[in-house]
């Protein structure tokens, strides 16, 4: 339903802006129920694919050293992680220095 409305309400838009911010919409609308395909390696080396967890509760935390909310929020989510094992937990660290990252 919402697609829809946005597809009404697109070529009523007066600006720019807002077109494209409709446009935005959409694509994101588009991804609900897709898997989301996401490969790295870990600072520990281990190299993670979001594919292989398929069917399973992910959480994918992005944090900073240098961002004092989200090191507050860090504890919560590791004690979350502690207490579920229905629950896959994955932090993603945003620091320039990968290093930074073990200490968090």
């Amino acid at each position: 339903m919402a697609s829809a409305l946005l597809q009404q309400a697109r070529p009523k838009a007066q600006t720019d802006e807002l077109r494209a911010r409709i446009d935005d919409d959409l694509k994101r609308l588009a991804l609900l129920g897709k898997p989301l395909a996401m490969q790295w390696t870990s600072v520990q080396g281990t190299r993670i694919d979001l594919d292989r967890l398929r069917g399973k509760v992910v959480l994918i935390y992005f944090f900073a050293s240098w961002s004092p909310p989200s090191i507050a929020e860090l504890a919560w989510v590791q004690q979350l992680s502690a207490a579920s094992d229905a629950i896959q937990t994955l932090g993603i660290c945003l620091d320039n220095d990968r290093w930074r990252c073990h200490g968090c």
